[in-house]
């Protein structure tokens, strides 16, 4: 079973289900092209639709971020499909907001969370992805050197732990065992990788 763990010891900024869901529209585009494929907007997961307004870059104007899931554009006419989740990073100009950054994952959006982990004063923008029974992405964006940088990025059908209110920052990844001709998922006994904070990118703790 999927499992994702959030620690949270003091106050963390977390969005999801937006409250105005006619603003969010205005964002979201009828299609993407990612990898030589054309995705086209459903309605049938307008229920992970976000939106979080913000300043993320230290520039005067504001910004927004959108997280929303499409379909393949050959999979339209059929019953079941599974979904890609994108999130798009928009700034706003004279001419009104204008995407600058998109950003593929895995299937279904799950969370959207704002968290300054380096204490810089601007959000690191972390995105959790789901997908199937499994499986678990986290990808987290630090802007650096006039770019969102993509400072994590992984995948796991065993768990995730974020511990974002530690010091450093800490991020769990639980493992599978296929060396293991006797283990199951729901034995629950993973092997967990740690990674951590050094306040630009999450680096693989060494166990002694």
């Amino acid at each position: 079973m999927r499992t994702l763990f959030i620690l949270i010891f003091v106050e963390i900024f977390f969005y999801c289900n937006p409250a105005n869901a006619i603003e969010i529209k205005n964002f979201i585009p009828s299609t993407i092209e990612h990898d030589g494929t054309t995705y086209i907007h459903s309605q049938r997961w307008e229920e992970y639709e976000t939106i979080i307004k913000g300043n993320f870059d230290n520039d005067p104007e504001e910004e927004a971020i959108t997280s929303f899931a499409m379909m393949q554009e050959t999979e339209k006419s059929q019953n079941h499909v599974i979904p890609a989740h994108f999130i798009q990073i928009h700034d706003l100009t004279n001419e009104g907001y204008k995407t600058v950054r998109t950003i593929a994952a895995n299937e279904y959006p799950d969370e959207l969370i704002l968290k300054d982990l380096n204490r810089d004063g601007t959000q690191e923008i972390i995105v959790l992805s789901i997908g199937g029974i499994h499986t678990t992405q986290a990808i987290i964006l630090q802007w650096q050197n006039n770019d969102y940088l993509e400072i994590f990025n992984d995948i796991t059908d065993c768990g995730i732990e974020l511990q974002l209110d530690t010091d450093p920052p800490t991020i769990k990844i639980a493992r599978a065992k296929p060396e293991d001709p006797t283990w199951y998922y729901a034995r629950g006994d993973y092997e967990w990788e740690t990674y951590l904070f050094n306040g630009q990118t999450f680096t693989l703790k060494e166990e002694k």
